[in-house]
């Protein structure tokens, strides 16, 4: 069993949860205000390459951050990446309920909707949210490894 997660991981999952279509919207913004040259040649500052290629490296260079709220939100594509994950992994009635609730539905609503109590609607979102932190310790290890 793992440890249980810290009040300040679970506020920070929270909030990527919470923001995740706000997040998804600013990371595609971002793609697009990128420069469109990626390769300039110093002291002239003139672009190299063609503009296929120039369109390839900007997708695929990874977005450093993005600002949420006037705030610096690092790693955006990756912190999507355990979102995903962790909706892919979960269990369909564990995944339902937490769509449900990061999709800012009411509590008495879900659970008419679902018809489970209060208790079983805890226990899920707390599986969820320690799955999704267990998911980003597992990520930031591998990417200490690389």
């Amino acid at each position: 069993m793992s440890p249980k997660p810290s009040k300040e991981e679970i506020r920070e999952m929270e909030f990527v949860f919470y923001n995740e279509l706000k997040i998804r919207r600013l990371i595609r913004e971002s793609r697009l205000d990128r420069p469109r040259c990626d390769l300039l040649v110093k002291p002239s500052n003139r672009c190299i390459g063609d503009p296929v290629s120039s369109q390839v490296l900007r997708n695929l260079m990874p977005i450093k951050f993005i600002f949420i709220d006037d705030r610096p939100f690092f790693q955006p594509e990756q912190w999507m990446k355990i979102v995903d994950e962790s909706y892919r992994i979960a269990s369909e009635k564990i995944s339902q309920v937490a769509r449900l609730r990061y999709s800012h539905t009411p509590l008495n609503q879900i659970l008419s909707t679902l018809r489970i109590s209060s208790g079983v609607y805890y226990f899920r979102i707390n599986e969820f949210r320690s799955l999704a932190i267990s998911l980003r310790k597992k990520f930031q290890e591998i990417e200490k490894n690389t």
